[in-house]
């Protein structure tokens, strides 16, 4: 078979079915609704809470059926409490189906000192984020006492939820 050749002489015209048949969605129950939400996202240590208070906390959702694609914005203005563990994003809406999203990226992450290493975030079915530190070394929780105030922290992904 030669690609250069045209369809027509690989596939004689009489050897291809037409059918002539309306598609229509007439059962609206298959057809994937589409949702805008809007949550407050709140930043914890894993093991003890403390209290993180956010200047600007923003969250967004947007839904097509099960498919789930978050945005969350959230900036630091103070840190009391002596919160201790890793940092943890809670608050998402939806409980996502799988540990590992399909994409879930930090966008920024300011005033976070990680001796060149880089930050991946990870959902768990729970709906709280984590935030994993890999580079050189085993891959670690980002401690909560490496966030400081005025550190800015945006997050955007896709996860598939249950309903």
């Amino acid at each position: 078979m030669n690609l250069q050749e045209p369809i027509n002489d690989l596939v004689s015209n009489d050897s291809i079915e037409h059918t002539d048949k309306e598609s229509k969605i007439e059962d609206t129950s298959i057809v994937m609704p589409f949702m805008e939400t809007s949550w407050t996202p709140r930043v914890r240590g894993s093991n003890v809470a403390g209290t993180i208070n956010l200047g600007l906390a923003r969250g967004q959702c947007y839904s097509v059926g099960r498919h789930r694609f978050i945005l969350i914005h959230l900036t630091v203005a103070s840190i009391t409490g002596n919160p201790t563990g890793n940092l943890q994003v809670t608050g998402i809406p939806f409980t996502p189906v799988y540990g590992t999203p399909l994409t879930l990226g930090i966008t920024s992450f300011m005033s976070l000192n990680l001796s060149n290493r880089y930050v991946t975030p990870v959902i768990h079915p729970n709906g709280v984020i984590d935030f994993m530190s890999n580079g050189s070394g085993a891959e670690v929780g980002v401690n909560i006492n490496s966030l400081h105030q005025f550190a800015t922290i945006q997050l955007a992904g896709s996860f598939i939820s249950s309903i």
